[in-house]
């Protein structure tokens, strides 16, 4: 079964059984900044298996994603993921990653596809329901954002903004925006690691 892992690709097409699901991730060690990033191979709601080392040479946005955390719902509520999904809808790929487990807050298709569809979400949610995905990734919370460079390294991990349910202490802080835009101009990332906020990921 452990060999299906380095098939994922060659799935990604073709919704798959859950016996029949790939290890999600095989590194043992935590994802960390300049450093390369773990594959993983994950269903999204509807089964298609999809794999990190699929987008080898774009530019990657992980998003930790709830649908029922309070945190997430204000976010998409005002539209501050969607605009910046958008934004660089074109420059980058956009996963977003619920590692919730069975009968948590927020888990499971039924409830992420509902969620997709109200917040007009674009690109696949992808479950994790181990959280052996979340957990290498160092995903606290959610909303949390890993940004991965085209050379495959971790160049950003952490809060979107400074903001949570809309209101930011003082002057407005997108990190993540801030941080895509750096990756895609090559020019540095002043805030490389800000304590991420939200709910905790439901393990």
């Amino acid at each position: 079964m452990l060999s299906l892992f380095f098939l994922a690709c060659s799935t990604a097409s073709t919704p798959v059984a859950v016996a029949e699901l790939p290890t999600p991730i095989q590194a043992e060690a935590k994802a960390k900044l300049g450093e390369a990033a773990p594959n993983f191979s994950l269903p999204d709601v509807d089964g298609t298996i999809h794999s990190l080392e699929q987008h080898n040479g774009k530019v990657m946005v992980l998003e930790w994603f709830n649908p029922g955390c309070p945190f997430v719902k204000a976010a998409y509520d005002k539209d501050v993921v969607q605009e910046l999904s958008a934004l660089h809808a074109t420059d980058t790929v956009w996963l977003r990653i619920n590692s919730g487990s069975a009968g948590k807050q927020g888990a499971g298709a039924d409830e992420n596809r509902r969620a997709a569809r109200k917040w007009d979400i674009e690109g696949p949610v992808l479950l994790d329901a181990s959280g052996a995905v979340g957990k290498v990734y160092g995903a606290k919370t959610t909303p949390q954002i890993v940004v991965i460079d085209t050379e495959g390294m971790v160049r950003f991990n952490g809060a979107l903004d400074n903001a949570p349910l809309g209101a930011s202490q003082g002057e407005y802080k997108p990190y993540a925006g801030t941080a895509i835009a750096g990756v895609l101009s090559g020019s540095e990332i002043e805030v490389t690691k800000p304590k991420p906020w939200g709910c905790s990921v439901k393990y």
